[in-house]
């Protein structure tokens, strides 16, 4: 099905046709029977390239960054080797943070069986495996994350967690 959009490029309006719900792709517009792709020139290298070329960014005019995505790619990796230490430094301080923000959790919780409740020994539990995505311990993702995922398990002290998983083992 084909229906018609107006899109406003430089000081023209064009009538746009665009078949299903997008055009053939999401830089590429129909007028007139031809295809016209969007372009952009990067401010970093000065190429002109597809606006697929470059990442979006919600605060800009065109709703696109002004590097292209190799050139941030580039500046990013350059920006680590000279700075890897303060990268480390601070991937550090996260883990950290995070891992008190899953402490600070544990501590209003208890194990499900036995009713123990001191931090170092509670372990979140999956209910079903297959629904794991990650292990809470590893603290490489954000707190919504977490917490959707800990939504999923039940709280066991370390010797009912053991003594869960090898009954698991005997059936």
């Amino acid at each position: 099905m084909l229906r018609s959009t107006s899109w406003f490029v430089s000081h023209h309006t064009f009538n746009v046709e665009v078949t299903g719900s997008s055009p053939v792709r999401s830089t590429c517009f129909r007028t007139h029977g031809y295809i016209y792709n969007k372009m952009k020139k990067c401010s970093k290298c000065g190429l002109e390239k597809e606006n697929l070329e470059f990442n979006k960014h919600s605060n800009s005019k065109d709703g696109l960054t002004s590097w292209c995505k190799v050139c941030v790619r580039e500046h990013t990796k350059k920006d680590y080797i000279n700075n890897k230490e303060k990268y480390v430094i601070k991937h550090e301080q996260i883990r950290k943070e995070k891992k008190k923000w899953v402490d600070e959790i544990k501590s209003t919780l208890k194990c499900e069986r036995c009713g123990e409740n001191h931090i170092a020994t509670l372990d979140f539990h999956h209910i079903d495996p297959n629904e794991k995505e990650f292990g809470i311990a590893r603290n490489y993702f954000s707190k919504e994350k977490i917490l959707k995922e800990i939504k999923k398990c039940i709280v066991l002290c370390s010797n009912c967690h053991r003594k869960l998983h090898w009954e698991e083992k005997q059936n």
